[in-house]
């Protein structure tokens, strides 16, 4: 176990490591990420660090490690120190920026236009239900499925009757 202790140790205090850790940014995450990184080798079999060691990898595989920590969303590094600053972010420029609104009479027209495909010929009460479905869902992929439909036929139809809802509402605004 010693000797795994020995090769953790010089990878940690490597000089490419710390380059590495030196061009994540913010800065403030650097220390935390390199005690994740000590804390993931250590968690490793010993066996396995000495067969990494042993091949000339283990510099390697670290670097691969810090990356997917730093850099991959999925990762516990990202989920528990960048997730929050990112959010925190997203919540400020929320804040300092003046959402546009949407008009309510708009919304109206468009559910009329919409309920009128219902009560004519059948291609456009097809149209109106997917549509309605795809507001629902938000996915094409997921109305194609719940339909048994093919999904480029889905896209074509929701392409058209967004642009012809579109069309409707720009010419009573």
């Amino acid at each position: 176990m010693g000797e795994c202790n020995e090769y953790i140790e010089k990878v940690y205090l490597s000089p490419e490591v710390e380059k590495l850790i030196k061009s994540i940014h913010p800065e403030a995450l650097q220390d935390d990420l390199r005690q994740e990184m000590a804390i993931a080798l250590l968690s490793i079999d010993c066996e396995k660090i000495s067969k990494i060691w042993a091949s000339n990898g283990l510099l390697g595989f670290t670097i691969k490690i810090i990356s997917n920590m730093a850099f991959s969303n999925t990762s516990q590094f990202y989920s528990k120190y960048r997730k929050n600053d990112y959010q925190k972010a997203i919540n400020y420029l929320k804040s300092q920026v003046k959402l546009p609104t949407l008009n309510n009479n708009l919304a109206i027209i468009a559910n009329e236009e919409l309920t009128k495909k219902f009560t004519q010929d059948q291609n456009q009460a097809h149209e109106a239900i997917l549509f309605n479905y795809y507001v629902e869902v938000r996915s094409c992929d997921k109305v194609a499925k719940h339909f048994g439909l093919p999904e480029k036929h889905v896209k074509d139809v929701i392409r058209k009757v967004k642009k012809e809802l579109k069309k409707i509402c720009i010419s009573n605004y």
